[in-house]
């Protein structure tokens, strides 16, 4: 009788404790939730305003965009998907694909709605994210975003957006005949991505045509600005600088040495930098550091600056170099020295001037032809810097 009534009390007290519990998370939720405050002041606004960010390169305020969304609606699909995808972004996966997979259960499913579809993009771009952090390989890539894709067809049949995403995944993985056929489809369906889509396509057009060797060129030449560090390992993997050099006179580099202490591999030939130790790829920066090259050259404190974008001045550098010691002709240094400078933006007194010079004449670089600006400063794209490379391999007739 006394078990009984022991056991009554505790069911009671365990009944009331989760009826406070249940009130206590309702007050909870009330609380995240409020009214809006004007016409705009609305989820989709705001997810919409998130994508814009995220689009831009602004995904923290892309992420405080999805939150407000949130406020208005702690349930709002495209939102929760949303910011999965900034959480992704940063490299954080489990709380990024749980939100994201939250996003997909609560998006509106009625037809003609594409909040689904939006959700599930959402996931094709986290693993892209992830990707290109290297938290993730290919095959997984294309198998994950495959899957979203395919979800995402059926949740909105017209829809451009999951085509060209789709596209862009292949084109990481270095699937360039799958990806072209992709950003047509997406081209084709227009929706806003016709203009994009163009644009990879026109990528995967000069991709193509450099006919590139190895993997490494490959995925270079889908770096939007191309690194001193990436410049280094093209001239590695795809000119073979160490065997192009091969009989070449290298310049003396007796006198040089780093301010710092460092360890110098074999390749290096005594020479080093302060900031390359752990970098993925400094073996490629120590195969190109004896040569000296002038535009991708240690800088004077001893640094490399690997990460640090090539312009289009020290690209002219780089190639007239290679050049010059090619054919084993000095005097193409100063060949231009005392002309006019045919563009406006390129004294005739500048270190680069006859470096611009011969790259334009030789038509191994090209100036802005609207404007006659050669653009100096601009960052040179992974495949530009391919194909001038592949125009200087043609110019040689070397190879």
């Amino acid at each position: 009788m006394l078990r009984a009534i022991l056991f009554r009390d505790s069911f009671r007290r365990l009944v009331c404790l989760g009826m406070v519990v249940v009130a206590a998370g309702l007050l909870g939720c009330a609380k995240t939730q409020r009214g809006a405050k004007g016409m705009l002041d609305t989820p989709l606004h705001h997810y919409e305003t998130g994508m814009r960010q995220i689009d831009g390169g602004k995904p923290d305020a892309a992420l405080q965009s999805f939150n407000t969304a949130l406020q208005l609606n702690a349930e709002y699909g495209p939102a929760l998907a949303g910011k999965g995808l900034v959480l992704a972004m940063n490299g954080t996966v489990g709380e990024a694909l749980e939100l994201i997979r939250s996003g997909q259960q609560n998006a509106d499913r009625n037809s003609g709605s594409p909040e689904r579809m939006w959700a599930l993009v959402a996931e094709q771009r986290a693993f892209i994210a992830l990707h290109e952090k290297g938290m993730t390989s290919d095959s997984v890539l294309l198998r994950e975003t495959r899957r979203a894709f395919n979800d995402a067809r059926i949740a909105d049949e017209q829809a451009a957006m999951p085509w060209y995403w789709e596209g862009v995944a292949y084109l990481r993985a270095l699937e360039f005949d799958d990806a072209r056929s992709f950003f047509r489809e997406a081209q084709a369906r227009d929706q806003g991505y016709a203009e994009l889509a163009g644009k990879k396509l026109e990528l995967l057009e000069k991709i193509i045509k450099a006919s590139l060797k190895t993997s490494v060129g490959k995925r270079i030449a889908l770096v939007d600005q191309l690194s001193r560090a990436d410049m280094a390992a093209l001239l590695v993997e795809e000119l073979g600088v160490e065997k192009f050099f091969e009989g070449t006179e290298l310049p003396d580099i007796s006198t040089f040495a780093a301010p710092r202490s460092g360890t110098a591999d074999a390749a290096g030939q005594g020479l080093d930098t302060t900031d390359i130790q752990g970098h993925p790829l400094a073996a490629d920066i120590r195969a190109v550091l004896p040569y000296r090259m002038r535009g991708l050259q240690p800088y004077a404190d001893g640094s490399f600056q690997p990460d640090k974008p090539v312009t289009r001045a020290e690209m002219a550098l780089i190639l007239e170099d290679i050049y010059i010691r090619a054919r084993n002709d000095s005097a193409l240094a100063t060949r231009f020295m005392g002309q006019d400078s045919p563009f406006p933006d390129v004294r005739s007194d500048h270190p680069y001037f006859n470096s611009v010079m011969f790259v334009t004449s030789r038509g191994l670089m090209h100036a802005d032809l609207a404007k006659g600006l050669f653009r100096p400063l601009d960052p040179v794209s992974g495949v530009d810097a391919v194909l001038f490379i592949n125009a200087m391999k043609t110019e040689l007739d070397v190879f």
